[in-house]
C-alpha cells in the first residue's frame, strides 16, 4: 500500500485550524472549502493552490501568508507590523512577495511553461516582437 506524504503547505494550514482551536472542518468551513477538503488533500498529497492560500489570511489576517506558502518565517505576523511600517517596510515587504511568487511558481508551474518563457526571453533579447514571431511561424508552416 502506498504512503502519501501530506503537503507542507497543507500541514501548515492544520497547524492554524489547530493554533486555533478549530476542527479540520470548521476550518474547511472558515474558508468556504468542501466538507472533507482538507483530507482529500491529505490523502492524494495535494497542495491548495494560492486562492485557498489567500483565504486563509483573509479569514485569518493574523497569519503570516509568506509563512503559509514556504514554511519561512514566522505563523502569525507581528503585532503592529501593517499599522506602523518602517524605512524599509516596501523593501521587506517586495523581498517577501518575491519569494511567495517563487515558492508559488516552483510548485504550481508546469516544466513547459518554464520552457516557454525562457525561449520568450532569448526572442525579446534578439529584439523580436510578437509579430516577428507570427511570421517566423507562418513562414515555417
Amino acid at each position: 500500500m502506498k504512503t502519501t506524504t501530506i503537503h507542507p503547505v497543507v500541514q501548515r494550514m492544520l497547524e492554524i485550524a489547530d493554533d486555533l482551536g478549530y476542527s479540520p472542518r470548521k476550518f474547511e468551513m472558515s474558508i468556504k472549502k468542501s466538507n472533507g477538503y482538507i483530507n482529500g488533500m491529505k490523502s492524494r498529497g495535494g497542495s491548495p493552490n494560492i486562492d485557498v492560500l489567500l483565504d486563509v489570511v483573509s479569514a485569518f489576517p493574523e497569519y503570516n501568508l509568506l509563512w503559509l506558502a514556504t514554511g519561512e518565517g514566522e505563523m502569525k505576523e507581528p503585532e503592529g507590523v501593517l499599522n506602523e511600517p518602517g524605512e524599509d517596510y516596501n523593501t521587506q515587504k517586495d523581498a517577501s512577495f518575491e519569494k511567495l511568487v517563487r515558492a508559488i511558481v516552483k510548485d504550481e508551474v508546469d516544466p513547459r511553461f518554464e520552457r516557454i518563457a525562457e525561449s520568450l526571453k532569448i526572442l525579446t533579447k534578439r529584439g523580436l516582437s510578437g509579430n516577428d514571431i507570427d511570421k517566423q511561424n507562418s513562414a515555417n508552416s
